[in-house]
């Protein structure tokens, strides 16, 4: 047993190689007594006299990791502090300054623009995982973000006080920036030692090179950055931010008058101590967030959005460590807190009455978070929301009489997130709690989740384990379970990747989170190979061959399996293509059937995918997508196919004006889909589905701080019934039954337009206006002959809501008012 334990110390604790580690720079503070001018030229003598930041290597593409940057584009950074904020300066040469890209954007679009980027990451804590990050573009674009994480997790809803300026000069360009200390948190240590990286991103070669090495190969960016040493005497000053607002619109239906509304609140950050952070939203009003891209659903599950409220993305990524990817649900869905409810005639209403109205969405009476980090790396995430009831109206026919009923009643949220790093510098284990509470009696739900993320010291393997419990009455008197469990090779030009998850029949997160599967289990095994190092003509190749195997989670009986392989390469000129093909056997489905324990037999199926993504750092450039599925084995001489295209498009015709086009097309012929369930008996429907989703987006830029962004979407989808009904046998096939007992006509013809135009100014830092127009048209109907035209025609002779609003965010920093008096 002794001989066992050292053995799982010595793999998991000690170091058995560090030359890696000893890569990385180091950088002394400077204090200053004299805090220069941050505007962009350097100008003063103190820069001078710092320490310089230089010799800047590759970090992306991975497969030129710690090539030196090009003679020509050399990059010097200078960093100093005082008893206020921290400076950062940077000289950017680049052998062609009138030929340097200088694309405008979108406050924190610092990455997908064509204009180069400056960034500094400092790690307060040192940890190797959470991370403030400061950028500017060669436009002068700044952004702010905050990581606990992977880069890919970034959070740019971080928006603070942070300000930085750019000049252009005869061999490049040069930059300053502020950080006050008010932006960032850091442990009351004296000295202080940082972690820091800087980086520039050089978009015509689309390259990053980072001061101090990092081979992704080897490591993630969070996982290693220099040292900065020696600061010290600072003290974290008052964190306290209000960001109060006003908000007015205007709206208008044709056939209806107009109307009118004011709202009036305030956003709050507190700095409970040098570590925590309080946020609190008064008065919450989120009028202005983005349309969801809603679509025509005939699926067994309901359709997942995108959060578009920054109060629940800032910060969200200590929510999301039980996490494992979109189409894996999420443990805690901020959605839910405020999500549309519905109203069911069969519970509300009684006989001789009928509906008059009713609230769409319950109001938000308020938000609190408290985020941060311990010194013993402990990083704690609350999140408290509190919605109110919602009420229906509704009126007695006979005699006229009105009466309020209760939709949903006013019901608190709580999420709960602890995470611990151990053994080294990249494992960790989390607990996170879910609960929600109706007032009134009204059915509870409280669900738990352990996140076990394991690595070696040298970082070759990785293991995850996750375990789930969900204890929801409305939908279970039982307590349900689901863990999942992976393991990964994570170095060489070939690795490896096994994984299981399964959940069982009891199993519901869907109060506070989104997870549709029940009573089923999920084997993969994944083999896939990359090149390390680019070769004469690709800068890039990953190939992967991906089996899976399904069953249920309680009978073990058979689902599917399938069998993937594909490759992704880039060219030197960068273009990108891939192509794979998957083939998926005879398929037990048990969820469109919408009844437990039943299933319906589905095709085998046999898939061929290609695309192409041009250099998108051209003038013009595209990605386009295609897919091909073929059907095989089909009951009643069922022909069953689907294609779908996908072209994406972009022009800059200048670096202030700029045009997105997008263009959807999806067929499907012979699908087999459920239509409806009387006692025992499920009955499907044989159908075409077609599907058109329209996008463009111009963006026009008066300069960084002001721009104009118009968006517009249309989806359309046609769901064209054959004059054929089945039913559904205990084996899994069907019979036909008679199409007559149908009780509605399940053709459908959904078509939504969504417009939005919004002129957006920040007019100081963290503070900014936007003045918005929208309109939207929606129509569902039964005419499923018609085509995408002619129900385009059809929905702009339904009534257009127009809606005019202006909302004003001003950021007040505590610390800046103090000093005004």
């Amino acid at each position: 047993m002794l001989r066992i334990k050292f053995v799982l110390l010595n793999f998991f604790v000690f170091p058995s190689s560090v030359a890696y580690a000893q890569q990385a720079k180091t950088l002394a503070a400077t204090r200053i007594t004299e805090a220069p001018v941050v505007d962009g030229l350097l100008l003063e003598n103190i820069w001078e006299t710092l320490p310089p930041a230089d010799d800047f290597t590759l970090i992306w593409p991975a497969t030129r990791s710690g090539m030196k940057i090009p003679e020509g584009y050399e990059t010097t950074a200078y960093i100093a502090y005082n008893e206020n904020a921290i400076y950062v300066g940077a000289k950017l040469l680049h052998p062609n300054p009138s030929l340097m890209p200088k694309e405008f954007s979108e406050r924190d679009n610092i990455w997908d623009v064509n204009a180069e980027t400056f960034f500094v990451s400092i790690n307060t804590y040192n940890d190797d995982l959470n991370f403030f990050s400061f950028q500017v573009t060669s436009a002068g674009t700044i952004g702010d973000s905050y990581s606990s994480g992977p880069i890919q997790g970034v959070d740019y809803n971080y928006d603070t006080v942070y300000d930085a300026k750019i000049s252009h000069v005869a061999n490049g360009w040069t930059l300053e920036m502020i950080i006050p200390y008010s932006a960032i948190r850091f442990p009351k240590n004296d000295p202080q030692l940082w972690g820091i990286n800087f980086g520039r991103k050089v978009e015509e070669f689309d390259e990053t090179y980072v001061w101090s090495p990092v081979d992704v190969n080897e490591l993630e960016f969070h996982e290693s950055k220099g040292e900065l040493t020696g600061v010290k005497d600072i003290k974290s000053p008052v964190r306290l931010f209000l960001l109060p607002y006003l908000q007015t619109s205007q709206n208008a239906k044709q056939g209806a008058g107009p109307s009118s509304s004011y709202t009036a609140g305030v956003d709050l950050k507190y700095g409970i101590s040098s570590s925590f952070t309080l946020d609190a939203s008064l008065i919450p009003d989120f009028g202005q967030v983005a349309f969801d891209k809603k679509r025509l659903n005939l699926g067994p599950f309901e359709q997942q959005f995108s959060e578009n409220r920054a109060f629940f993305t800032e910060g969200a990524d200590m929510f999301r460590v039980a996490d494992l990817g979109w189409f894996a649900g999420q443990f805690f869905y901020s959605r839910r807190i405020g999500q549309e409810v519905s109203f069911d005639e069969d519970i509300h209403l009684n006989a001789n009455e009928e509906l008059q109205r009713y609230d769409g969405k319950p109001k938000l009476i308020n938000l609190l978070k408290l985020s941060g980090i311990t010194n013993k790396k402990l990083s704690i995430g609350v999140l408290n929301a509190i919605t109110d009831k919602t009420i229906a109206t509704i009126q007695n026919t006979e005699n006229g009489l009105q009466r309020e009923a209760i939709i949903s009643p006013k019901t608190n949220y709580n999420i709960i997130s602890l995470t611990q790093q151990f053994l080294n510098d990249y494992s960790s284990v989390s607990i996170i709690n879910a609960n929600l509470n109706r007032a009134n009696g009204g059915h509870n739900a409280n669900n738990y989740a352990f996140a076990l993320d394991l690595f070696d010291q040298n970082r070759d393997f990785n293991i995850k384990l996750n375990a789930m419990s969900s204890n929801a009455p409305m939908y279970s008197e039982t307590k349900g379970f689901r863990g999942t469990f992976n393991f990964s090779e994570l170095k060489g030009n070939f690795r490896y990747d096994f994984f299981w998850s399964g959940v069982d029949q009891f199993y519901n997160q869907n109060e506070l989170g989104i997870y549709n599967l029940r009573d089923h289990q999920y084997f993969s095994a994944n083999v896939n190979y990359q090149i390390l190092e680019e070769s004469k003509k690709l800068r890039s190749l990953y190939s992967y061959i991906y089996f899976t195997n399904q069953y249920t989670y309680h009978s073990f009986d058979h689902k599917k399996w399938s069998l993937r392989f594909g490759n992704n390469f880039t060219t030197k000129s960068l273009t990108s293509f891939f192509f794979d093909f998957t083939y998926e056997s005879e398929n037990r489905d048990y969820d469109e059937p919408r009844v437990y324990s039943r299933y319906v037999i589905k095709p085998s199926r046999f898939e061929v995918g290609a695309g192409i993504r041009t250099n998108k750092n051209k003038a013009f450039s595209f990605n386009l997508n295609f897919s091909n599925n073929s059907f095989f084995n089909q009951d009643f001489e069922e022909a069953k196919a689907r294609q779908t295209l996908n072209f994406r498009a972009l022009y800059r015709f200048s670096k202030r004006f700029s045009l997105k086009l997008g263009s959807f097309h999806n067929q499907t012929i012979d699908d087999i889909g459920f239509l409806e369930s009387h006692a025992d008996e499920i009955y499907f429907g044989r159908r075409d589905i077609k599907s058109i989703e329209n996008t463009i987006s111009m963006l026009c830029f008066i300069d960084s701080k002001k721009w104009i962004n118009v968006r517009l979407r249309n989806f359309w989808s046609n769901a064209d019934y054959d004059q054929v009904l089945f039913s559904l046998l205990d084996n899994g096939r069907r019979a036909v039954a008679d199409y007559a007992i149908l009780e509605d006509d399940p053709n459908t013809n959904f078509n939504i337009w969504n417009l939005d135009v919004n002129f957006e100014w920040w007019f100081a830092p963290g503070s900014n206006m936007v003045l918005q127009y929208r309109n939207q048209l929606f129509e569902l109907n039964n005419a499923s002959a018609l085509d995408y035209y002619a129900s385009l025609s059809n929905l702009f002779e339904t009534p257009i809501e127009h809606q005019l609003s202006l909302r004003i965010n001003y950021l007040i920093d505590y610390n800046r008012l103090r000093k005004k008096r």
